[in-house]
């Protein structure tokens, strides 16, 4: 179970800050598929904006370069928790989700390029 330690501690409550192999596997594969998730929808989104770029690897790295960087800055400061902006935390969180589906966008042009969809 996850909860404010800092806030039960204020109000009196003894809280133990130690988490379980189990809270920590849970923490982990959340992390991971909101990182996955979160990074689907705003790569998605960016390359919606910059669809007037045409279907190529130049929208593509630009589409998720700034999604990326959304993604380090608005995690950076949601991650502080009342403290300094977290940009490394935020930075690790979203590096590999980020690459997985760059990869996933350029084998997908590459396909459709296979077929004939794209001329460029």
């Amino acid at each position: 179970m996850f909860y404010n330690a800092r806030l039960l501690q204020a109000a009196g409550f003894s809280v133990s800050l130690t988490l379980t192999r189990g809270d920590f596997m849970a923490y982990m594969i959340g992390m991971a598929v909101g990182g996955v998730v979160g990074m689907l929808l705003l790569s998605r989104l960016t390359l919606w904006m910059f669809k007037r770029l045409g279907d190529n690897e130049r929208r593509i790295l630009v589409a998720h370069a700034v999604a990326y960087v959304l993604a380090v800055g608005l995690g950076g400061l949601g991650y502080a928790d009342g403290g300094p902006p977290r940009f490394l935390y935020a930075a690790s969180v979203y590096g590999l989700p980020t690459l997985l589906w760059l990869a996933m966008d350029l084998l997908g042009l590459k396909g459709r390029r296979f077929k004939g969809q794209v001329s460029n």
